[in-house]
């Protein structure tokens, strides 16, 4: 999950107050980055930890872990379902 949410998920952050036309203060956005990009981006990375961070981007199939993802959910709402019915026939 955190390879997923990390390497390929894009995500808007804050990064300060506006004041609407009608005199209410909102909260502004920069453009949608992931993870990966904001740190290799800030450049605060020692080189050799960005190459393995780069070489595990690169070797990263986000479709593959995606896949792997749902099997190992629904392998776990499968193994709960059994107990979750018994549960739920002995409260009523």
């Amino acid at each position: 999950m955190n390879l997923r949410k990390n390497l390929f998920l894009p995500t808007k952050k804050a990064n300060g107050w506006r004041t609407t036309s009608a005199g209410r203060n909102t909260r502004t956005y920069d453009s949608p980055k992931t993870p990966y990009q904001r740190l290799t981006d800030s450049g605060v990375l020692a080189t050799d930890r960005a190459g393995r961070l780069q070489l595990l981007h690169a070797q990263t199939n986000p479709a593959e872990l995606t896949r792997n993802i749902n099997r190992i959910q629904q392998a776990l709402i499968t193994s709960a379902k059994d107990k979750t019915l018994i549960v739920r026939d002995q409260v009523s």
